[in-house]
């Protein structure tokens, strides 16, 4: 049998189990995973998998990810999640919303002065609080969620930023 890089996991065999393959791959961040198969080849294909993700991210950090790209994935993962249907809907809208202004900003490039921004630019298009500081909430879980599926470091954004009553202020006075 061939012998496998450094990193990209093992398989072995554990007998007196109704599923005897075992195959572990340890990520990046340390965490060992592991899965039974009933055949080897079962287990061969599972490391492939998870080789193939783990190299599709590591090119996806290294020339980075766009708001309007990782918004699929943040769609996609919430989608799973008990949401109400109505709750989902406004969820959607409010990515939307973000993605029609953010979308082509790479994450590693968010930062809470274009956050502040975008805050600004719906209020002097007329949206309301609710609305303004629901997209700040988005762009929040986004981020979050990105740095949970370490296509970030950390997140970058300090979301203590202006209040969305600051914003109307300073609209009502230019």
């Amino acid at each position: 049998m061939d012998r496998r890089k450094k990193g990209s996991g093992q398989i072995t065999y554990v007998s007196g189990r109704k599923s005897p393959w075992r195959a572990s791959v340890t990520d990046n961040a340390g965490k060992q995973k592991s899965r039974f198969f009933k055949t080897e080849k079962e287990a061969k294909a599972f490391l492939r998998e998870v080789n193939a993700d783990a190299n599709k991210l590591k090119t996806l950090l290294e020339t980075g990810v766009s708001l309007r790209a990782f918004s699929e994935i943040f769609r996609q993962e919430k989608a799973k999640e008990n949401m109400k249907p109505t709750a989902y809907k406004t969820l959607e809208l409010n990515v939307g919303r973000v993605c029609d202004k953010l979308g082509h900003v790479m994450l590693r490039d968010i930062d809470s002065d274009l956050v502040q921004q975008l805050v600004f630019d719906l209020g002097k298009e007329g949206y309301s609080k609710s609305v303004m500081e629901k997209s700040k909430i988005v762009i929040g879980s986004m981020l979050k969620m990105a740095a949970a599926k370490h296509y970030l470091d950390t997140v970058p954004v300090e979301l203590r930023m202006l209040t969305v009553l600051q914003v109307q202020i300073k609209l009502h006075r230019s």
